[in-house]
């Protein structure tokens, strides 16, 4: 019976590592996705501001 209590909890505990690694990977996609619509949208504005200069 502790053998079984010792592995449910092992089992727990595993599990929720695997589930926090896996959140912090979609965090950090997340922001990369975000860093990169900022330097497109970053570059397209001063794409635009170069033509309404000329």
């Amino acid at each position: 019976m502790l053998s079984f209590l010792v592995g449910m909890l092992i089992g727990a505990v595993f599990s929720a590592v695997i589930f926090f690694i896996k959140a912090q990977r979609t965090v950090r996609v997340q922001n990369q996705q975000e860093i990169v619509h900022r330097l497109l949208a970053s570059e397209r504005r001063s794409r635009f501001d170069v033509r309404s200069m000329k």
